[in-house]
């Protein structure tokens, strides 16, 4: 994602490239997520221009709302922010999440439960608004 009103704005998917080349809003080390993140610059051969790192994706947002930088953040998170406050943008290659959902081995998941499960799987496989068919 990116400010309102920024070069990257306009595009419909950016590359590793093209955030690398920008400052760089992350998460603290230690989070999954930005052990993630990392891997997509590394795997790209290239490192991030960080700038700040912050304990939440909701931090990450205000900063790169108040032009402080562009970041990578969970779809659902953007959302909140989208368009009115950043711009939200498809990177490029997508990156596949893990999800894991545990439930206590010998009880039989209460029907709520499985509801739960099969709404988080159905969303898992929509994806987010930014996720259009290449």
């Amino acid at each position: 994602m990116c400010p309102l009103r920024h070069r990257l704005q306009s595009k419909r998917h950016v590359g590793i490239t093209d955030l690398a080349a920008e400052p760089f809003i992350a998460l603290s080390s230690g989070s999954p997520f930005r052990a993630a993140v990392d891997r997509l610059f590394e795997g790209a051969g290239l490192q991030p221009a960080i700038v700040a790192e912050v304990r939440t994706q909701r931090a990450i947002c205000n900063m790169v709302a108040a032009g402080a930088g562009v970041s990578i953040i969970d779809p659902s998170v953007a959302r909140d922010y989208a368009p009115r406050h950043l711009a939200a943008i498809e990177v490029r290659p997508r990156q596949a999440w893990a999800v894991v959902a545990l439930t206590p081995r010998r009880t039989i998941p209460s029907q709520a439960t499985r509801a739960l499960l099969s709404d988080l799987v159905g969303a898992a496989r929509k994806g987010s608004p930014a996720d259009s068919p290449e």
